[in-house]
Formats: C-alpha cells, sequence, structure tokens
C-alpha cells in the first residue's frame, strides 16, 4: 500500500479573497424611513401631476431602500410600498396624458361621460 499523505485543513482551506463588509448603518439613517413614509403619503396627491408624483415617489422608494438596515425596518417597508404604488399610477397617468397629447384623442367618450352625469 502507497503511503498517503495527511494534508492539514489549513492547506486546504486557503483564503481566496476577503468579501466585502458592509458599512455601519449611521444612527441619523433611521430617519430615512420616516421620509420615505412621508413622501409615500404625498404621493397620494402627488400621482396626479406625474411632473411631481415620479420624482417624488422614486425618492420615497430610494430612501425606503437605504433604510432597510435600520432599526425601523417596518416602516421602512410601509414607505417603499406606498411610493411603489404611486409611483405606477404616476407612471400610468404620465403615459396617458402623453397619449392624449400625441394621438389627439380622448381616453373615454365624451358621451359616455355625459350619460354617466346624468344619472
Amino acid at each position: 500500500m502507497a503511503e498517503t499523505e495527511r494534508i492539514s485543513a489549513e492547506a486546504v482551506l486557503e483564503p481566496v479573497a476577503s468579501l466585502p463588509v458592509p458599512a455601519e448603518v449611521p444612527p441619523d439613517a433611521a430617519g430615512l424611513a420616516v421620509f420615505s413614509v412621508g413622501l409615500g403619503l404625498l404621493g397620494m396627491v402627488a400621482w396626479l401631476l406625474p411632473i411631481i408624483g415620479i420624482p417624488m415617489t422614486a425618492t420615497g422608494l430610494v430612501l425606503g431602500w437605504r433604510a432597510l438596515g435600520t432599526p425601523r425596518r417596518a416602516l421602512a417597508i410601509a414607505g417603499m410600498s406606498l411610493c411603489v404604488v404611486f409611483l405606477v399610477l404616476a407612471v400610468m397617468n404620465g403615459g396617458a396624458n402623453v397619449y392624449v397629447s400625441v394621438t389627439g384623442r380622448q381616453l373615454v367618450d365624451p358621451r359616455v361621460l355625459r350619460a354617466l352625469l346624468r344619472k
């Protein structure tokens, strides 16, 4: 039988590269979650004007994302949820506005609107 060499664990488990360690979240970053919720709540009205609603809710989404590592994680998730909903509404509203501007057609027939308003 041939002699086998014993390989030590240190020889097998050589470190390849060290992974970057995430930076500590500064304590004042917990306020980002509050700002995210605030911008999400303002987005409830701002989505009606896409030029205001899209940047506002996108900013709230980014702030909520950055606040996920803080103790106010649940608040950050709530803010992100609000911002996503109203960002989608603002983009849809903006798209409808562009469609109406480009084609010159209305999305809803005015006769249908008049019939609905009479009832």
